[in-house]
């Protein structure tokens, strides 16, 4: 759960006890627990109510002056307009999570990576191209740069999310450093994605598992024979596109 940074003070001392969210549809449960800048916050009471039963020692608990500070800093615009007002109980720090600081890639994590990443399609990889090159972009700015909606977009960067690929920011997203890391290798001709196999038809080439599977209908690279089930014979595990289920 997002808060601006000048609120983490209040969600750590216990001075903050209260959010008011516009939601479309809820994104939090009684009893669930949500990261935060502020540490590890659970939802004790979450109910959907008009506008105008927010009060002043409500907003003050949300950390806002008063209740018309809150509803400019949400987007209030209406008395009527129905809000969700949610109860918060700190219980502690976040767990810090080791995977996105992990910069450590060996070729198989670099391998698992891909053939993971291969099978979310092509969205992906422009994804994370989109997520390097605008860092801290807003969600529904990176959507229409790809061509989507912003709640599948959203929902699939949570996937390279669990991966340790990415960061959720204050507004947008980053790379995490694993992110960068496997992007780099990724790049490099050195490594098991970067390498490349010449073929002989129409001077495909290997490296990624679609070229490959299309490379060994016919003959295998540099004049590698073609194996069972169509595979190309001399390749390392996972060069020719073909991997156990992750």
């Amino acid at each position: 759960m997002l808060f601006p940074n000048a609120l983490h003070d209040g969600l750590r001392d216990g001075s903050v006890t209260l959010t008011v969210r516009r939601w479309s549809r809820p994104q939090a449960k009684v009893g669930g627990r949500y990261r935060s800048g502020g540490g590890l916050l659970e939802a004790t009471a979450v109910e959907r109510v008009p506008a105008h039963t927010i009060t002043d020692d409500d907003a003050r608990r949300c950390g806002s002056a008063d209740r018309s500070a809150l509803f400019a800093a949400i987007g209030v615009v209406s008395e009527d307009d129905l809000v969700y007002r949610i109860e918060l109980r700190r219980v502690g720090e976040v767990p810090v999570d080791p995977l996105p600081l992990d910069t450590d890639l060996s070729d198989d994590d670099v391998a698992d990576l891909t053939r993971r990443l291969d099978r979310m399609g092509e969205w992906a990889i422009e994804a994370l191209r989109l997520i390097e090159a605008h860092p801290a972009r807003r969600a529904g700015d990176l959507a229409d740069l790809a061509g989507r909606d912003r709640l599948p977009f959203k929902a699939d960067v949570r996937k390279l999310k669990r991966l340790g690929l990415t960061q959720s920011l204050e507004v947008g997203y980053r790379l995490s450093p694993r992110g960068e890391a496997y992007l780099r290798r990724r790049a490099s001709p050195a490594s098991p994605v970067g390498r490349t196999v010449e073929l002989g038809r129409e001077g495909r080439r290997i490296g990624d598992g679609e070229q490959a599977r299309e490379a060994a209908t016919d003959v295998g690279g540099a004049g590698r024979p073609v194996g069972p089930q169509g595979r190309v014979v001399g390749l390392a595990p996972g060069e020719d596109g073909v991997g156990e289920e992750a």
